[in-house]
């Protein structure tokens, strides 16, 4: 059964939207096909998301009469202004939220089975009652303070990232995922914070403590905080690098009460890496 489809919605005041009118200012007619042309094979072969190839990129120019380096220009400007998801882009993967939210309307529509990859998801699933609540305290002076919220942490319910659209795993397909990837410990999690911390340092990035004597920072219950919703290695690096290491007043401590708070977050992990990746954008573009 094919996953895509023989035909895709478009928003009348598209051409109102101001990332389309830079694509065209920047690159004239020729943005606007590009774009068009990624845009209809992604609805077309997935549905959601396209795997971008040269392939892709040898179909486009021969079709639109450029060279493939024109394409490859244009696609990447499309990332820069967010008409594509420049995350996902990295590894060659074309999507968006919009793209994602108009293929769950469609899906819906011709009563498709909708799926969409967790680690490209951008989009707020539908609501399920999440049966508990915590309450994130951003920053303790005190060690006990936080070995007590870590205590309160660890007593709470998992969120359960399940949705109808996605299949669920079976009972033993779980008990084997946990063996394969064991929950992080508490000396784990500090090794890794003081791994992380060391290399930013080295590297002289973001985190430099001479410059910033007076910012103050609770990087290791940001870090239990993360492990609490399963994210990955790599995102939690990520996290970090966008909020300054746990830095106090950092809107990252609103989004977690938000989230720990919400009724309605299916899936908090996505959900705080697509809020956090819209503000830092956001920030830059400002």
């Amino acid at each position: 059964m094919s996953k895509g489809f023989n035909y895709y919605k478009a928003d009348t005041d598209r051409f109102q939207d101001i990332k389309i009118k830079r694509l065209k200012k920047q690159f004239g007619p020729e943005g606007y096909c590009v774009y068009q042309y990624a845009l209809n094979e992604i609805y077309r072969v997935d549905g959601c998301f396209l795997q971008w190839t040269a392939d892709h990129v040898f179909d486009c120019a021969e079709y639109w009469g450029i060279t493939e380096d024109r394409v490859n220009e244009i696609i990447k400007y499309c990332t820069e202004v967010r008409l594509f998801d420049s995350i996902a882009f990295k590894s060659c993967i074309l999507t968006a939220r919009s793209i994602q939210s108009r293929y769950i309307d469609m899906c819906r529509v011709s009563k498709k089975k909708a799926y969409i990859p967790l680690e490209i998801l951008l989009i707020e699933p539908e609501a399920e009652k999440i049966p508990h609540k915590e309450k994130i305290i951003p920053f303790q002076n005190s060690a006990n303070t936080l070995e007590s919220s870590a205590n309160t942490l660890e007593q709470s319910a998992n969120i359960q990232e399940v949705s109808s659209n996605i299949p669920e795993k079976t009972h033993k397909e779980k008990k084997r995922k946990e063996k394969e990837i064991p929950p992080h410990t508490p000396q784990q999690i500090q090794e890794e914070a003081r791994r992380l911390i060391s290399a930013l340092e080295n590297n002289n990035s973001v985190y430099e403590t001479q410059q910033q004597p007076a910012t103050q920072r609770n990087t290791q219950f940001l870090l239990e905080t993360l492990n609490r919703y399963n994210f990955m290695p790599a995102e939690v690096e990520e996290v970090l690098l966008l909020t300054n290491y746990g830095e106090i007043g950092h809107p990252i401590w609103k989004l977690l009460q938000d989230v720990a708070a919400s009724t309605k977050i299916k899936y908090p992990r996505q959900y705080m890496l697509s809020r956090l990746r819209g503000t830092t954008t956001k920030s830059a573009a400002s």
